[in-house]
């Protein structure tokens, strides 16, 4: 996440009641060549949005998005704004602490999708050079179908 070349650990909490009751947070590990601590003190932490969004459901490191040689993170809040969300918080120096609410976020389509239930990489699924992402929305009602969830895939270009 830092670029510093030792690999870093990403929890998520999603019942974590800092910014509000169930707004959860996904904690950072930053890795330094020592044992990762017992406690989560020293982890920089991406709290939800608000009461409810159970930000940290799902996580996932998805490789350098951006292209600054950095790997991101994607953070799963099916509870987030009534859509559910997924939040892209890319690579820093040095990352901080912060609410998710700064980072790049990808909402669902309609009430009662919980985008962001399931979040992952895709790889470059297109060729394009550009790492790709999968948000899983598993509440959306597409055409025809009464919740039966949805994977989307959110190319990478044009961050």
């Amino acid at each position: 996440m830092n670029g510093d070349g030792y690999a870093d650990l990403l929890i998520g909490a999603p019942n974590e009641d800092t910014a509000g009751a169930n707004a959860g947070v996904a904690y950072l590990l930053l890795g330094g060549g020592e044992r990762w601590p017992n406690v989560l003190t020293g982890a920089v932490a991406y709290s939800g949005t608000g009461v409810g969004a159970l930000a940290g459901t799902d996580v996932a490191g998805v490789g350098d998005i951006d292209g600054d040689g950095r790997d991101d993170l994607l953070v799963g809040a099916p509870g987030a704004d009534d859509t559910g969300a997924a939040y892209l918080v890319l690579g820093a120096v040095e990352p901080a602490s912060a609410s998710l609410a700064d980072t790049i976020v990808y909402t669902g389509a309609s009430a009662g999708d919980r985008a962001g239930w399931a979040v992952s990489g895709a790889g470059d699924t297109n060729g394009d050079g550009t790492k790709d992402l999968l948000i899983g929305a598993v509440g959306y009602e597409g055409p025809g179908a009464d919740a039966a969830g949805a994977a989307f895939l959110v190319l990478g270009h044009g961050l």
